[in-house]
């Protein structure tokens, strides 16, 4: 974290601060520090393992891929994608899924997150020679660079997707 000191003065009996910018980015926070019994302002640039949760939820998406927008969502991305195959009905999908909800989160931006229902997308399983659930399909500039099945921690999973997609 980078912090800038600004000096805090006295003018005309309001505090009064300089601060030129001509636009702050979100990832920017301006506040108020005093020690010693001296004020300074703190300008603090976050980097993006600081940014809240909140933030970062806002910007990750999973996407639902089919036959029909798997060529512009996952073969023409211009980020590496990783794409969970499941099943509803499929007891370690669904324990999979909030750690591929979080993973996506936390890697928002990085990588595009993807998921393909095997029930709807039977073209796609056979396509990619999907043969148990869940997997994990691994794409970078249009092509599988990796390729991994069933239930995993995150930290598993995470590693698995940095040593394929470097």
């Amino acid at each position: 974290m980078k912090k800038i000191f600004f000096w805090m003065f006295v003018f005309w009996g309001m505090n009064v601060v300089f601060i030129h910018s001509e636009d702050l980015p979100d990832d920017v926070v301006i506040g108020v520090q005093e020690e010693n019994d001296l004020p300074d302002v703190v300008v603090e640039v976050k980097n993006d393992n600081e940014i809240d949760d909140e933030k970062k939820s806002e910007v990750f998406e999973i996407l639902e891929i089919t036959s029909e927008n798997i060529q512009e969502e996952v073969v023409d991305s211009e980020l590496p994608v990783i794409i969970d195959v499941f099943a509803s009905w499929c007891g370690p999908c669904k324990k999979m899924a909030p750690i591929f909800e979080a993973l996506a989160k936390e890697l928002a931006g990085v990588y595009k997150f993807g998921a393909i229902d095997i029930e709807t997308e039977q073209k796609l399983v056979r396509r990619y020679n999907i043969m148990s659930i869940p997997t994990f399909v691994f794409f970078s500039e249009g092509k599988i660079v990796g390729k991994i099945s069933g239930y995993m921690t995150k930290e598993a999973l995470k590693s698995k997707i940095e040593s394929c997609i470097e």
